[in-house]
């Protein structure tokens, strides 16, 4: 084994002495162990927290957090045995970590309140209406931040990369199985094999069926990119599609309109960007310089609006002869949803006019993440049958109305990183490599298009699929430290 003294040279300083080859073995076995620990963990914990509900249990979703806080300290310490301080994906992590900073800053005593005018201590005022809550928002950023952190340091190989898919596609594989199952097997009112699982509420595991398509959107993307990428032997080719096949199936059985809505996105998106991205790779290889750049380009676009054109009739087709009259039936409700219906139901449109008043009233600031069900019914007065408003609907809406302006500067500062990494990594020449980021960037797509009708990140497995897709579209394989570490043992 070839030892790399230069990383443990500091040790040397002001000591004079230089850990001898058998130390730094030790030391270098004991760092693999906690990175295999450490990213595994992180895994695992994906993984078991989908099976309650998807995680919307209080303390399910504590223990998971208080779980990925804990292989976060191995990552540290692991870190001290190698000297290597280096935080993966920094670029991407300083915004979010801003946004952690600012979320912090809305709890923070700014001045006394009217109150401390008649109790005896002092009550003081703070940006958040519901201090509480953006702690515990603050807390759950901070754990999905710690395991992207972990998962794109950790995940520089083909083989770590690899069981990430393997993990998405796995949850979002035996979800759709769970839910297809669910919805032939069940006929009694009680929960079906979960206490609040009954008949005819929610999908699969989960409470809301626009949760449960969420889930199977980012791994229906994941999915279609490894088909369409043509990532492995080509025997793996049927495999994938019928894996695709089937969760499809169960996103369409959701009746989720919302679902059904960024499935077409997400098609759209995956075969679009492959044709571009193909056409580019063939313009660029055989050199064409005499064509225009409008007969190009006028090309790819042409043939793009075929394609997609051809792939909306298809998926239309075949959503209507799996979901039937069901699946139409909620489709024609697209319009009722943008009003209010006679029967005093709460509906987007309302819920949407109600945010942006709270959204002018608290432009810059906000009013605390986490804060939104305790801060709208100052605006919501006017709505019947005494609903009460816990998200808006609209996840774009909802961080304007608890981060302000600052909130919506810091995410899209994100988002514009985000996009230039994952830009980078369609440019890759490996097959495998190309064709994860691809299906990765398809299921983002999906999301940020269902996000606004939803909050379907509020709940915790799909908030972590989600980082997980945001680490397989950025993460940069062409570094391996990973694989020369395991190398050593």
């Amino acid at each position: 084994m070839e030892v790399n003294t230069e990383l443990y040279a500091p040790l040397a300083v002001g000591s004079g002495l230089v850990p001898s080859g058998a130390a730094i073995y030790r030391r270098e076995k004991l760092a693999v162990g906690l990175e295999r620990i450490a990213f595994y963990g992180v895994l695992a914990v994906i993984a078991l927290v989908a099976i309650p509900y998807g995680g919307v249990e209080p303390w399910w979703t504590a223990l998971a957090n208080c779980l990925l806080f804990v292989l976060a300290s191995l990552r540290i310490v692991e870190a001290s045995l190698r000297r290597d301080w280096r935080i993966a994906g920094v670029a991407m992590m300083i915004p979010l970590l801003a946004l952690c900073a600012f979320a912090g800053f809305q709890i923070l005593p700014l001045g006394a309140s009217q109150l401390s005018t008649i109790v005896s201590g002092n009550v003081w005022r703070t940006i958040s209406v519901d201090p509480f809550e953006t702690r515990r928002f603050i807390f759950r950023l901070l754990a999905a931040l710690l395991a992207g952190e972990l998962l794109m340091r950790y995940a520089s190989s083909r083989r770590r990369l690899a069981a990430l898919v393997g993990v998405v596609i796995g949850v979002g594989v035996l979800s759709a199985c769970f839910g297809l199952v669910r919805q032939m097997a069940q006929t009694s009112p009680e929960g079906f094999m979960l206490p609040k699982l009954p008949l005819g509420e929610g999908y699969g595991q989960f409470i809301n069926r626009n949760h449960f398509a969420l889930l199977m959107e980012m791994s229906l993307g994941l999915l279609l990119g490894l088909v369409i990428g043509k990532s492995g032997p080509r025997s793996r080719f049927l495999p994938y599609l019928s894996l695709a096949l089937l969760v499809w199936l169960a996103l369409v059985s959701t009746n989720s309109r919302g679902g059904v809505i960024s499935m077409f996105s997400l098609i759209l998106c995956v075969a679009i960007s492959h044709l571009v991205i193909q056409q580019w790779r063939s313009s660029k290889r055989h050199e064409v310089r005499a064509r225009s750049w409008i007969a190009r380009y006028g090309s790819i676009a042409a043939m793009s609006g075929a394609l997609a054109l051809s792939l909306v009739l298809l998926t239309a087709i075949g959503v209507v002869w799996v979901g039937g009259d069901p699946v139409v039936s909620r489709m024609e409700t697209v319009s009722s949803e943008l009003r209010k219906e006679s029967n005093g139901k709460l509906e987007r449109k309302e819920i949407w006019r109600a945010t942006w008043q709270l959204i002018k009233a608290h432009p810059f600031t906000g009013i605390g993440f986490g804060g939104y069900e305790t801060a709208i019914p100052e605006f919501s007065y006017n709505f019947s049958g005494g609903e009460s408003l816990r998200q808006a609907h609209n996840d774009y809406l909802e961080i304007l109305a608890s981060g302000g302006i600052i909130a919506a500067v810091l995410v899209v500062w994100f988002l514009i990183i985000m996009t230039r990494k994952i830009v980078a990594q369609l440019r890759a020449r490996s097959s495998f490599r190309y064709s994860t980021c691809l299906g990765a960037l398809a299921g983002l797509f999906a999301v940020s298009i269902h996000s606004f009708v939803d909050f379907g990140l509020h709940i915790t497995v799909n908030a972590l699929v989600f980082t997980c897709l945001v680490v397989i579209a950025t993460a940069n394989c062409s570094s391996q430290p990973t694989m020369s570490s395991e190398e050593v043992l």
